[in-house]
């Protein structure tokens, strides 16, 4: 008796460790296959970030829920532009009535900020659950269409919702395009970047959407420098110990690789253990041996 005990608590104590966040990335760096008009395209290009994209793997027991839960409720309090959220299940493997219930509550707290939530390549009996607790069956795409999967058929929607959207969407034209670049220019500029970082404190952490105190912690722990023109930042399958910084303008996309499709072991993130490194108009996400596209500076 003691025996079965022990085992049921080491059980449920690894699924309360379990790790199950396997990709988090913005619309900078996902889209639709629909051929956009160049307006729609231009609508978009300002406004991807606004979209997310969060993939799941293994078992969704409680205690990796609760702490998934806590992930994302401190990233849309500190990203207040996130107007959608696609949460995938492709890697899923199993789940339970208690996690489906944590799901449908973290759902609400979307919809308290405003943030429209769709669920992919949903289980049928977990996609059953999830209305059951009150997840709109609007929102959840539970099979691939004849042409496309299920992730892209929501990512399109997100991205109509987005296109048909009025007064929360920015639009550049090219002369402040041309300023917005000239403005991150002139904080990039500086030969000795490391020594003129209490200077720029505050624009990086505007820039980042962060405090100042995180960038002074970076600014302490690590060195910063300026790549050369066409130098390879990191590549797909590559891991790389340091942060790379996509500026727009300077900075150019020379691969892109499908997210959903990344196969391979598991992999953790966590609150404290960022890979996701966003810019305004590209982001490189870079948990260990996964990249969503390279880029040169």
């Amino acid at each position: 008796m003691i025996g079965v005990a022990a085992a049921c608590g080491t059980a449920q104590a690894q699924l309360m460790t379990l790790h199950v966040l396997k990709y988090h990335v913005s619309g900078c760096s996902i889209s639709s296959y629909v051929r956009r008009s160049q307006a729609e395209a231009l609508k978009l290009s300002y406004n991807k970030d606004r979209i997310e994209a969060i993939g799941l793997e293994g078992f969704l027991a409680e205690g990796p829920m609760i702490k998934l839960g806590t992930y994302l409720r401190r990233y849309i309090k500190r990203n207040r532009r996130v107007r959608y959220m696609i949460i995938d299940f492709k890697f899923v493997q199993g789940t339970n009535a208690s996690a489906c219930a944590l799901l449908s509550k973290l759902d609400k707290t979307f919809a308290d900020r405003r943030i429209h939530t769709v669920y992919t390549n949903i289980e049928e009996q977990m996609a059953a659950a999830l209305k059951s607790f009150g997840v709109c069956r609007d929102r959840v795409f539970e099979g691939d269409s004849t042409t496309t999967s299920s992730f892209q058929l929501a990512l399109k929607d997100c991205e109509d919702r987005l296109l048909a959207s009025e007064g929360e969407c920015d639009v550049m034209d090219d002369s402040a395009t041309k300023a917005c670049r000239s403005a991150l220019a002139e904080f990039s500029v500086p030969e000795d970047l490391e020594q003129d970082i209490p200077v720029y404190t505050a624009k990086l952490a505007e820039f980042f959407l962060c405090t100042e105190e995180q960038i002074q912690a970076c600014a302490a722990a690590g060195k910063w420098s300026k790549r050369n023109p066409g130098h390879l930042l990191t590549s797909q399958g590559h891991r790389a110990p340091v942060m790379q910084i996509g500026v727009p303008g300077f900075s150019e996309v020379v691969e892109m690789v499908d997210v959903g499709q990344s196969m391979g072991p598991p992999h953790q993130v966590s609150v404290e253990r960022f890979g996701v490194l966003v810019a305004a108009e590209s982001a490189l996400y870079d948990e260990p041996a996964r990249s969503t596209f390279s880029v040169s500076s």
